[in-house]
C-alpha cells in the first residue's frame, strides 16, 4: 500500500512532468491538490529567496515572472484535467475571473468526487 506522502509525490510528478501540456483526460483530487499546494509553497519560498539575495528588482520580477508563468501553464492543465474528472468543460475555469465567489465556486469543483468509471475524457485517473 502507498502512503499518503507517496501518492503526493506522484501526483506533483504527473501534474510538472508526465501531463503538463495535457488538456485532454483527468486529473485526481490527489493531484490537482498536491500540485496546488507545490505551486503556492513554492512561489512563497522562491520569493523570500529572491528578496533575501538583495538582487535588482527588476531582475527579481523577471525571475519571478518566468517561474511564475511556467507554473501557471502547469496550473492551467491539471485545472482543466480536473474539470474534466466532474465530466465538465474546461470553460468553467472562467470562474476564477469573477472576483471571490467565481474562484470559492471554482475550488468547491476541485473538491468534488469526479466521476465513475469513464466519462467523456477518458478513463478514470489510476491514482
Amino acid at each position: 500500500m502507498t502512503s499518503l506522502p507517496q501518492k503526493m509525490t506522484l501526483g506533483l510528478k504527473s501534474a510538472l512532468f508526465d501531463n503538463f501540456y495535457n488538456y485532454e483526460d483527468r486529473a485526481s483530487r490527489l493531484e490537482f491538490f498536491s500540485f496546488f499546494i507545490f505551486y503556492w509553497l513554492f512561489l512563497i519560498v522562491l520569493a523570500f529567496i529572491l528578496e533575501s539575495l538583495k538582487l535588482d528588482v527588476v531582475l527579481n520580477n523577471v525571475i519571478l515572472l518566468a517561474v511564475f508563468t511556467l507554473l501557471t501553464l502547469a496550473k492551467l492543465s491539471v485545472s482543466s484535467r480536473r474539470l474534466h474528472d466532474s465530466n465538465l468543460s474546461s470553460y468553467w475555469f472562467i470562474l476564477n475571473f469573477i472576483p471571490i465567489i467565481g474562484s470559492l465556486i471554482f475550488l468547491g469543483l476541485m473538491f468534488r468526487k469526479g466521476s465513475k468509471g469513464e466519462n467523456r475524457f477518458g478513463a478514470m485517473p489510476s491514482f
